[in-house]
């Protein structure tokens, strides 16, 4: 990998991270001392430096009124704890010696879930078939998770997670009705792609001279449902479900939403997320 910025604050670092993330265009980051550098692949190393010019030259047009909030909060490392809950959830489930049980009871079944088991919903979040299901899931909430808690606190991005998650496998479930099961977390790492998308699009959209570049978030995550949303546990329309309530959560987020940043809002957040989970399984229970 070649480095393209160095010297960068956290701030800098979290917003090229979310642009490139936007754009479907891996990186990693690397801490010197106070600072940090952005690291890509050598074949996208042109690509990423010319995007992120063009995005930092078309915030500096944009009136510093209409920019005034878009900072970011320091939600640490909220999406590794959510990937350590999924992990510690798939082993307690093995550990018990009856996994075939528990995923019946907690899998996203569409008949179950038009009955009345909206339960499910949340649960299935937390289900998966096998270590490689797990693993790729558990990447994932970690990497999205992590860059919108840093944005949204970590309280209120932990809930728009949960909730774009829930409601993309009710969607779902209301367009299969029946003869439809699905499991893993992958709706909620969609979700918060989507939530990501839909901040950085309404943002960009309402600033001046840049309401065109505004769609490429939008078209960065359609762009990652179809290169990550393939494989064999994969459920394409609960992935897209997850990610347009994820989008629709992220406008109204960065619309209406910026005044949640504060602390008594992020436990608010984090209490209600964890209010929903155990309600959930305590009523599958």
């Amino acid at each position: 990998m070649q480095m393209i910025y160095q010297n960068l604050t956290a701030a800098q670092t979290n917003q090229y991270g979310l642009i490139l993330t936007a754009c479907g265009i891996s990186f990693h980051t690397q801490k010197a001392g106070k600072s940090w550098n952005i690291l890509v692949d050598d074949a996208n190393m042109e690509k990423a430096f010319r995007i992120i010019e063009k995005s930092i030259a078309e915030n500096q047009t944009a009136s510093p009124s209409l920019t005034a909030d878009d900072h970011h909060y320091p939600g640490g490392y909220t999406g590794l704890w959510i990937a350590i809950v999924i992990i510690s959830v798939y082993v307690a489930m093995m550990l018990s010696g009856e996994s075939k049980l528990f995923m019946n009871q907690y899998q996203s079944s569409a008949m179950r879930i038009m009955a009345g088991d909206y339960y499910r919903t949340v649960t299935s979040l937390f289900i998966h078939a096998d270590a490689g299901h797990l693993a790729g899931n558990a990447i994932g909430i970690a990497i999205f998770g992590t860059f919108l808690c840093r944005i949204t606190g970590w309280g209120m991005g932990m809930l728009m997670v949960l909730l774009s998650g829930g409601l993309g496998n009710l969607l779902n479930a209301f367009m299969y009705r029946i003869g439809h099961i699905s499991i893993g977390a992958s709706t909620a790492v969609f979700g918060a792609i989507g939530i990501l998308a839909g901040y950085l699009f309404f943002i960009k959209f309402r600033q001046i001279n840049i309401k065109r570049s505004s769609w490429l978030p939008i078209g960065g995550s359609v762009a990652l449902l179809s290169f990550l949303g393939s494989g064999e546990y994969t459920d394409v329309t609960a992935h897209f479900y997850g990610m347009t309530v994820g989008i629709f959560l992220g406008v109204l987020y960065a619309a209406w939403g910026t005044h949640l940043r504060k602390p008594l809002y992020q436990v608010l957040g984090m209490s209600t997320a964890l209010c929903i989970i155990a309600g959930c399984f305590f009523q599958g229970y």
